[in-house]
């Protein structure tokens, strides 16, 4: 994965991934972002079926690839997710809780991947306007019309 490096304000700031940080060129040992987020997805489909058969279905996986991917994610971060049961699965306490942490990721991620298509589209951005001088008043008299039909789901600063 290729490291990015912005430079702002003096300060340099390291983009991995969607891992930011900032400092003088400083670079992490042995840094690595775990899974990836379809191992998300998967977790949160076993986690909401509790069921490996019918959230494999659901995937249009089969079944013992999505198992592999939960056992990977269950080495990866060190902990049982799931216990296993005649009839299913249920969530361990840490499940339970990587289940609400995952679920905060994925409505990140969905929230992050719509604003940017939105500021793609042109719907979604910021617009600051000044306008100087006395016929300002009369050339410009509702300068903030346009962002109240919410049609640009903007902020915006109007400065007479």
């Amino acid at each position: 994965m290729p490291t990015l490096w912005f430079s702002i304000a003096h300060e340099t700031i390291m983009a991995i991934g969607t891992l930011v940080l900032c400092g003088s060129h400083s670079r992490l040992p042995n840094l690595t972002l775990p899974m990836d987020l379809r191992r998300l997805k998967y977790f949160l489909a076993v986690a909401e079926e509790l069921n490996v058969g019918r959230a494999a279905a659901r995937l249009h996986l089969s079944q013992p690839p999505l198992t592999r991917q939960i056992k990977a994610l269950e080495d990866e971060l060190g902990v049982l997710l799931f216990t296993r049961t005649t009839k299913g699965v249920e969530l361990t306490q840490a499940g339970e809780m990587f289940k609400e942490e995952a679920t905060n990721i994925q409505m990140l991620v969905e929230g992050a991947i719509d604003r940017v298509r939105r500021a793609g589209e042109g719907k979604l951005g910021r617009l600051d306007v000044a306008i100087l001088g006395q016929r300002s008043t009369t050339s410009f008299p509702n300068c903030s019309g346009i962002f109240k039909t919410g049609r640009l789901g903007s902020t915006s600063c109007c400065t007479r």
